[in-house]
């Protein structure tokens, strides 16, 4: 039987709500050899000298549709989207370049359906690699935490989701990772899920159903504001989001906005 080596949780060092709930949902579904990886904070030193370096890519164009005129809500890279893929960068580097040993990856706010931790140990059981480099997605950010998954091997397919929130992969995709990384293009997600996923020698593949999702992306469901984007779950949270910006119209706009986060003209 092939098993997880170690489950390790993406979090701030001082978020204090998220680690208790990752103790106690994780002590709930019997989930028991896990450890935190600290987070890197959008306000660290790191987030800067990336943008400094310029291995974060500029505006214009759009990071996300490449045109320089465009009406996506987001269309320039952040600086807690930057951390982000810091804080998973830092992981990776962090892992042996070992392609029998498996690791379970999770964000803080991570929230498995019942019956998910039962279906993936019958899943893990009977896997078996065919390429050198696995990623196994188990989640997607929004869904419904209450759901009850029927007891069963889960289904495997090639459909693309964010699964940042909870995912599977060996030492030695985690080692490709870091040697296929260069500058931060796109967020996480849509590097490690899609652009990565499509090397040939990567075994990509997703679970259905999907074993999990995160509670804070959608706010009828969200138990903890969202690190990246406010979602306006309550009253802070959507004085937050008034204030929060993630676009520029302009290269004037864009300069401002390196300015407001402590990057400066040479960023």
């Amino acid at each position: 039987m092939l098993e997880i080596v170690e489950t390790l949780v993406v979090t701030l060092r001082d978020d204090v709500a998220r680690r208790q709930h990752i103790t106690a949902h994780f002590h709930d579904a019997g989930l028991q050899r896990y450890g935190f990886w600290p987070a890197v904070a959008h306000t660290d030193p790191a987030v800067v000298q990336m943008y400094r370096s310029g291995r974060v890519v500029a505006f214009p164009p759009c990071f996300r549709c490449a045109r320089e005129l465009c009406t996506c809500a987001n269309n320039v890279l952040i600086p807690q989207q930057v951390a982000n893929w810091l804080s998973f960068l830092n992981l990776w580097r962090s892992l042996p370049d070992d392609a029998d040993r498996y690791y379970l990856v999770c964000e803080d706010d991570v929230s498995f359906h019942a019956n998910a931790l039962d279906n993936l140990t019958d899943f893990m059981r009977d896997f078996r690699r065919a390429k050198p480099f696995v990623l196994i997605r188990l989640a997607h950010s929004g869904e419904r935490p209450d759901a009850v998954l029927p007891r069963a091997r889960p289904a495997v397919s090639n459909r693309v989701v964010m699964s940042n929130a909870a995912y599977i992969l060996n030492g030695a995709m985690a080692a490709h990772l870091v040697r296929s990384f260069d500058a931060i293009t796109t967020t996480s997600d849509e590097w490690l899920h899609r652009t990565a996923a499509q090397h040939s020698d990567v075994q990509a593949l997703t679970l259905e159903p999907l074993l999990a999702t995160d509670l804070s992306y959608n706010k009828d469901h969200a138990r903890f504001v969202s690190r990246i984007h406010p979602k306006g779950i309550d009253e802070a949270d959507v004085k937050r989001q008034a204030a929060h910006r993630k676009r520029a119209n302009s290269v004037a706009e864009y300069r401002e906005l390196l300015t407001q986060w402590g990057v400066g003209s040479d960023g």
